[in-house]
This record gives structure tokens, sequence and C-alpha cells, in this order.
């Protein structure tokens, strides 16, 4: 339902708005996303968008984005090895491109610990988590939420190894933000 009412919004605006309208853009950003959510590749998303408006020049599905989405949706499935092969491609993509995205760099780490707790290589995950702490002290103030996830994160995992002192720091500040 979502899909055939944004698909309508995005034909509409197609249809009437100036190209460069900042409600296309964003119509075609959300359209863009709830494909990708419901499995569609890089290559079927362009078509179908081009399906829509030809004569329109669509910004390039982000290939990192989608590979993301799918890692999420395996590690909630607790498909742990599996997610973690596709985010470390995410990652090396990334430095390949030489991108660092302010956000998606540091997330990514995040689920990247994540899937190393669950599969209990717990060194590797906690060189990861605090990576990706790193990234965000570097790029986003230190009071968001995504801060708060990945201090919660590292702190669950020092918990998890029993390194108690160390983890309530982290938890403790991760709830002070939030």
């Amino acid at each position: 339902e979502l899909r055939k009412h944004s698909l309508e919004i995005l034909l509409n605006l197609s249809r009437s708005a100036n190209r460069a309208h900042p409600a296309l853009k964003a119509a075609m950003s959300n359209y863009q996303n709830i494909l990708i959510r419901i499995g569609r590749t890089p290559e079927q998303i362009k078509s179908v968008l081009h399906e829509i408006a030809p004569d329109f020049a669509f910004p390039e599905v982000q290939e990192s984005g989608h590979i993301n989405e799918l890692a999420l949706r395996l590690y909630h499935a607790g498909k742990f090895a599996e997610a973690e092969s596709l985010l470390r491609k995410v990652l090396a993509k990334s430095g390949q491109s030489g991108a660092a995205n302010a956000d998606e760099i540091p997330t990514t780490l995040d689920v990247l610990g994540q899937c190393l707790k669950h599969l209990k290589h717990y060194a590797e995950a906690e060189a990861v988590m605090r990576h990706s702490l790193e990234i965000r002290s570097k790029s986003i103030p230190q009071n968001t939420s995504q801060t708060a996830v990945s201090l919660n994160n590292l702190g669950q995992l020092l918990y998890c190894v029993k390194r108690y002192s160390e983890a309530q720091p982290l938890m403790l500040n991760a709830l002070d933000i939030l």
C-alpha cells in the first residue's frame, strides 16, 4: 500500500513539477528506499524509475545503502555471518572510493560490531565499535542519538564479556544523551 501511494505521488510530481523541485527529489528518494526495503536491486530500481520518467536524470541508487539494508535484514534474521560478509563489502567499497559519509560508515561499523559480538569475536567487535565512536566523535555532535546507540552497543559488548566497570559509564552516558 505504501509503495502504491508513493508511486502515485512520484508520478503526479514527475508530470507537474519542475524537475529540480525539492518535493520531486524527496518523492524519488522515498520511492527508492521503499524499493530497497522490499529487496529490489539497484539495477531494478533504476529500470523502474526510468519507466516512470524516461527523460529525467534520476540520482544513482547507492549500492552501499542497498547492501546495508540487506545486511540489516540478515542481522535481524540471526544470520550474522552473512550480514558480516556484506558489511565488510560496504566498508571495502567506501574505502576504495574515498567516501566517508558521516553517518553511513559508523552505522555500518556499529552493525558489523553487533554481528561480530553475536559470532563471539569479541576483541574484533570491540575494535570495530570503538572505531565507530571515533568517527562519530570527529563528525557529529556528541549528544546525538547515533552516538548514544554506539555508546550503548559498546557498553553491552563490554558487559557481555564481564568488563562491568568499563561498560557502566558508557551505558550511563548513552542514557544521559537520550
